[in-house]
């Protein structure tokens, strides 16, 4: 059977490695939140070049139904 004192000192052994785990999992949700902050715009401009590529495609398209300047 264990005594009180060898159960404290295990629990604040514990407590130590809990400590170091909470630090570390701090830097890791730092680390993720600036690659976030850092990407929050890049979403936007790769929508806007699909669209634009997109509208591209279209107007292409109609250029040459309209004109017929693809070979059939």
């Amino acid at each position: 059977m264990t005594t009180p004192e060898e159960r404290i000192a295990a629990l604040e052994t514990d407590l130590a490695n809990v400590r170091e785990a909470l630090a570390e999992v701090r830097t890791d949700v730092r680390a993720i939140r600036e690659a976030i902050s850092q990407t929050r715009g890049g979403w936007k401009v790769i929508v806007t070049l699909v669209t634009a590529s997109g509208l591209g495609g279209f107007v292409a398209g109609k250029l040459s139904a309209l004109f017929g300047v693809l070979p059939h």
